[in-house]
């Protein structure tokens, strides 16, 4: 535990009193400063008996653990004189602006959502749901981002920026200026603070936790404007990796053991242009994000023309079909049609032929969602290396791409794949074979097929899998043929859809066989860790750690050691190596049924919402996931009062399908 009693103080509805910022710094660094003793005696210990060739990479560990414990307290301050006068500063202001100063701010966007958020927490149970980037990761300002075109760093809450001569440090010179959207001044503590409020034991946060114990060296704050943060060793694009967000101080003074109920539903500051008013959270129904009037980066390169919409209302509108509807009569103003079904059938209407609604399509170069069956190996049957390629050769996956996608996808080779540089095209998905599915079935004594089609063991034990998804038209009618096409190959591939809050708790409490899900991949860089590593599989009793990344309880010595060494590795090289090898380790396990790879995204939209048109950037910066999370387009008042009259007076506009295949990657989905 790192909280102890003697330093409580605030009364919290639990009965429990709770410690201020203040007391949490020296109880967090000297739980850190023990940890990195315990560390560093445990490979001491390992090193008198390391053969030479494990020694190299432990001796490595322990100059990493050694250089931490030089540095002193974790949550530091320091006099503003003590940083070297030696830096060469830098503020990204090179790069090439990518919003269009042709945007106009006001009016209303709204937009459906699939299901109410389960919380508006960012951390604790239930915070890792889809509504999470909307309000926070897609409306914040990091210290340092990367550019969505040349991948190149730029400034953020920092205006410049400077790496030690060792390259394990940056310092930050943030802007004097910073708000967040509640109003409340952004203080140099808030990035302290932001440690104490995902780190403490008042939040159930697992990765959280682990990253700054680990991946973070020391915080330390020098006056109003200057902070440095220090990692354990360099890392390529080190200003953006080594960013940190704050946490606003007026907003957490209530933080203490009651944190996951007592901050259930209220929406935390950011420093993006967004708020969210408690009048505006209707439960089940919609929540309206409302933009701050003077926003502090609204003249800053990079920021300004971007965020422009007035109101984001977000309304729940479950069935998809319903949502269509509402979308046709403009109660939506865009609607996802990258589904083959949407995109040829169902978006041939007449205000689309009449130019009321327009249709685009971008290819991106966003790296692949790794979107597939994740096979919990906490369960028996799943645990056998048979098992889980015999489920790999029952899935066609090549059936529901022709038939269910038109062939418009591709099959995905693997979970990371799109990294550029960083992805091992060797690797290839293992396709349908019901000779291949049932061989390595019989390995497992399953021979012989019942009265049903399946195949069963001398025992009368049936072969079978459960598969749990959300459920979604969509994926039940792709799911549906690899049920019947896994019968094929003799598994009875049970299908469990769940309502999305219901989905997400079963399978981040780790009880599913198997979870259909897209998560996570975001570049520049692979994450091995949060998904692969043994810490994120099971507690200490053995038990599957709930509430983590690791949706596969995927627990391997060699896994770990590459999972830590990807943390560590300090070029573009030596990553590419390890994630060779990881990239391999995790096909050969046959943990993952990778799925299929979309390279584009295809919105309709009515004409008054418009996009960038500049020599930069055409619709959208390529880097990007969807079409929305940069906030580059725009509500066009004047075009939506002319798109309505026209609509009354039955006129029309020309039909309009616009391509944007600038970014196309070669041999990509069609």
């Amino acid at each position: 535990m790192i909280l102890a009693p003697s330093c409580q103080r605030q009364e919290g509805s639990s009965g429990v009193v709770a410690m201020s910022l203040e007391e949490f710094i020296p109880i967090y660094n000297s739980y850190i400063s023990d940890w990195l003793d315990d560390e560093i005696n445990d490979l001491e210990e390992q090193l008198v008996k390391a053969e030479p060739k494990v020694a190299e990479g432990l001796e490595r560990k322990l100059e990493k653990l050694l250089f931490r414990k030089s540095l002193g307290d974790f949550l530091n301050h320091a006099e503003e004189g003590s940083i070297p006068k030696n830096l060469v500063w830098e503020d990204g202001l090179d790069q090439p602006e990518f919003a269009d100063p042709k945007a106009k701010q006001g009016g209303v966007f709204y937009e459906a959502l699939d299901s109410f958020p389960p919380t508006l927490r960012l951390i604790g149970p239930n915070s890792n749901s889809g509504f999470r980037g909307t309000i926070s990761d897609n409306n914040s300002v990091p210290l340092v981002g990367l550019h969505p075109t040349t991948s190149q760093t730029m400034p953020g809450l920092a205006k410049r920026w400077a790496l030690s001569e060792d390259r394990r440090t940056v310092y930050y010179e943030i802007h004097a200026d910073i708000t967040y959207n509640d109003g409340s001044l952004l203080e140099i503590s808030d990035f302290h603070r932001n440690v104490f409020v995902r780190t403490s034991d008042y939040v159930s946060n697992p990765y959280g936790k682990q990253y700054y114990r680990e991946q973070v060296a020391q915080i330390t704050l020098y006056s109003d404007s200057l902070l440095s943060v220090t990692l354990p060793e360099p890392k390529p694009l080190m200003p953006a990796m080594a960013s940190v967000p704050p946490a606003p101080k007026e907003f957490y003074s209530e933080y203490g053991p009651d944190y996951e109920e007592r901050y259930q539903w209220r929406s935390v500051p950011t420093t993006g242009p967004y708020y969210i008013d408690s009048k505006d959270i209707l439960k089940g129904v919609s929540i309206a994000q409302t933009r701050v009037d003077d926003w502090w980066a609204d003249d800053k390169k990079f920021y300004r023309y971007r965020y422009n919409p007035k109101v984001v209302n977000h309304t729940v509108i479950r069935d998809p079909s319903k949502q269509f509807e509402l979308f046709k009569i403009g109660k939506v103003d865009s609607y996802n049609i990258t589904i083959p079904e949407r995109f040829y059938e169902k978006s041939e209407i007449e205000p689309v032929f009449d130019g009321y609604i327009e249709k685009s399509i971008f290819y991106h170069k966003y790296v692949q969602t790794p979107r597939g069956f994740f096979l919990n190996m906490s369960k028996p049957k799943l645990q056998e290396l048979d098992f889980r390629l015999g489920v790999h050769y029952s899935m066609n996956w090549e059936k529901v791409i022709n038939v269910v996608q038109r062939g418009d996808y591709s099959r995905l080779a693997q979970f990371y794949e799109g990294f550029e540089g960083l992805t091992n095209t060797a690797l290839k998905p293992r396709r349908f074979s019901i000779t291949k599915a049932r061989d390595h079935f019989a390995k497992l004594g399953y021979k012989k097929l019942n009265e049903k089609g399946f195949l069963e063991n001398e025992a009368g034990e049936e072969l079978s899998v459960t598969l749990t998804y959300y459920q979604y038209p969509y994926y039940t009618k792709m799911l549906k043929i690899l049920q019947e096409e896994a019968k094929k190959a003799g598994l009875n591939l049970l299908l469990d859809a769940n309502e999305s809050s219901v989905f997400s708790k079963v399978m981040f409490e780790k009880k599913h066989e198997m979870a259909f899900s897209g998560w996570g991949a975001s570049p520049p860089f692979p994450n091995y860790y949060q998904f692969f590593h043994s810490s994120n599989a099971y507690d200490q009793e053995g038990n599957p750690k709930p509430y983590t990344n690791n949706l596969n309880c995927f627990a391997d010595d060699r896994m770990d050691e590459l999972a830590e060494a990807s943390r560590n590795a300090e070029t573009i090289e030596e990553l590419n190596t390890i994630s060779m090898e990881a990239q391999k380790l995790i096909h050969d396990a046959a943990i993952f049924v990778p799925s299929y790879g979309v390279d584009f995204f295809r919105i309709a939209h009515w004409r008054w919402i418009q996009f960038p048109n500049t020599e930069e950037v055409q619709f959208s910066p390529p880097i990007v996931n969807a079409p929305f999370d940069l906030h580059l387009h725009w509500v066009d008042e004047e075009i939506k009062a002319e798109t309505l009259t026209a609509k009354r007076k039955g006129e029309s506009f020309p039909e309009k399908v616009k391509i944007y295949d600038q970014y196309r990657r070669k041999g990509g989905a069609q």
